[in-house]
């Protein structure tokens, strides 16, 4: 406070304006704020009972599985959301496999599903109609 004293000791920052900004009140109430330090970002433990992707957030894999520690096959339904993106335009087609591997399975357990895109023209027109029906 005393070296912005000092300033305003000078002609050239005598000006109003510019007095106002650095009054003692306003340097007073400046000096007196609390310092917030940022908080690190910390991650939630690690949960035995939860399932982890085995590759990175937001990136197209063609591979991937997903882990748990303490894994219970008798604690319910789990859904797993994921989505297959077609890289080549047109029509396409292919197959997601999943396995599901545990020390206390004989045999691992395996499902497959076809998974198609087909290409349709359609008429704006047709669309909207078929949504004003839709709302009848």
């Amino acid at each position: 406070m005393r070296a912005a004293a000092g300033l305003l000791q000078h002609d050239l920052l005598r000006t109003p304006g510019f007095n106002a900004l650095f009054s003692p009140i306003r340097l007073d109430a400046i000096s007196h704020r609390p310092l917030r330090i940022p908080r690190p970002f910390v991650p939630d433990p690690h949960d035995p009972e939860a399932f982890y992707y085995d590759w990175p957030a937001n990136r197209t894999v063609k591979k991937g599985g997903l882990t748990c520690d303490l894994w219970r096959h008798q604690a319910g339904e789990r859904v797993f959301e994921f989505e297959v993106l077609f890289t080549k335009s047109g029509e396409a087609r292919g197959v997601v496999e999943c396995t599901v591997h545990a020390e206390n399975l004989t045999n691992p357990q395996q499902a497959r599903l076809i998974v198609r895109r087909t290409m349709v023209s359609l008429s704006m027109t047709d669309v909207a109609n078929a949504m004003v029906e839709a709302c009848n």
